[in-house]
């Protein structure tokens, strides 16, 4: 009885051939593309949510008031709307 490869132990050892092939990196210094730079960004543990107003104006219903929003002096603004000229509420 002669002895197949096919039955051998070969075909035990194939998965673990393939195994060790997919390990290995074929990595060439030589390729002509520089390495991409180290980017290092320091964080001084603060993070910014704020996103711009949607409505940084608003009428109130009635027509009388103007609401004005200022979110870099965290200050909202009433003016009263009646007439040609803004002006404070009394």
């Amino acid at each position: 009885m002669t002895a197949d490869w096919r039955t051998g132990l070969f075909p035990a050892f194939v998965p673990l051939i393939l195994l060790l092939l997919s390990a290995c990196t074929f990595n060439s210094t030589d390729s002509g593309v520089p390495p991409a730079p180290v980017v290092s960004i320091r964080s001084d543990g603060f993070t910014n949510f704020e996103t711009e107003p949607v409505r940084p104006l608003a009428l109130s219903a009635d027509g009388r008031y103007l609401y004005a929003l200022s979110t870099a002096d965290d200050r909202l603004e009433i003016f009263d709307a009646q007439g040609e000229i803004l002006r404070p509420p009394v």
